[in-house]
């Protein structure tokens, strides 16, 4: 009796020891990795030369333009504050954001379907590059301002191609929104004007603004498309005057850029 009760206490203390010796290596592997993780210019700097963010920057920057074209063809940049205080009112109403956004002749199925664009353009640079799972959104953020950056100074041919198709498209867009207008010429936006005015839009407070947090856990999940009602709930949540006011901002910079 005494043999098998000394027997089971040390078959207890095997476990516990077994258990406290796994827990500390995996504290001391969570703190490798802690430490392990590059800094954000570290990281920046390893992934804008990858197909992957090269592939990534190249619809990013098309389809976030796209989506400041509709709202110019709409003439919002001109009403911005305006509209603000109505969606101020209507507050997370769908009826009631979808009748602002209608009174000014702007279709919230289209802003929705524009914006998953943004929104996947993003998942997909989270799904194919998964060393950014560690990082908090407002780094991720910071790491795709800074590889954008770095690849818009670069002189790889891959990254001149889409300074060149940048270039065309602001110019295309601002030339059939601007018939007639004064003093308009294509030939006056250059490569470093648009990507300034995308810079100072999405800045680093956008990170929220833009959804990165709900995205990333898309993305740890296994997703690798967000679909409409996903993007219209991360606008939603996000708040969706900051979402306008972003695509307003880089819509009215890449204007003035072009008619100064």
């Amino acid at each position: 009796m005494g043999k098998s009760k000394t027997n089971q206490m040390k078959y207890r203390f095997l476990l516990a020891g077994m258990a406290l010796f796994i827990f500390i290596i995996s504290c001391e592997k969570k703190l490798t990795e802690v430490k392990a993780k590059p800094s954000v210019s570290a990281m920046a700097n390893s992934i804008y030369t990858s197909p992957s963010f090269i592939s990534f920057s190249r619809d990013f920057i098309t389809d976030f333009a796209r989506q400041a074209d509709y709202f110019r063809s709409a003439g919002l940049s001109t009403q911005q504050n305006e509209l603000v205080s109505k969606l101020k009112l209507a507050e997370d109403d769908d009826a009631a954001l979808a009748s602002v956004f209608n009174s000014y002749g702007v279709s919230m199925d289209e802003m929705v379907a524009r914006k998953s664009k943004v929104d996947n353009d993003i998942l997909g640079l989270l799904t194919a590059n998964k060393q950014l799972v560690p990082y908090s959104e407002n780094e991720i953020w910071e790491i795709i301002r800074e590889g954008i950056n770095l690849g818009w100074q670069s002189n790889l041919p891959e990254w001149q191609q889409i300074r060149t198709a940048t270039i065309r498209m602001s110019s295309k867009q601002i030339g059939m929104n601007t018939i007639g207008a004064s003093g308009y010429q294509a030939n006056q936006l250059d490569a470093s004007k648009v990507w300034e005015c995308l810079k100072d839009a999405i800045g680093i407070g956008s990170a929220s603004i833009l959804g990165i947090a709900g995205l990333q856990r898309l993305a740890q999940e296994g997703i690798q498309t967000a679909v409409v009602t996903v993007s219209k709930w991360l606008a939603k949540r996000a708040g969706w005057i900051g979402a306008v006011i972003v695509v307003l901002d880089f819509s009215s910079c890449v204007y003035s850029q072009a008619v100064d």
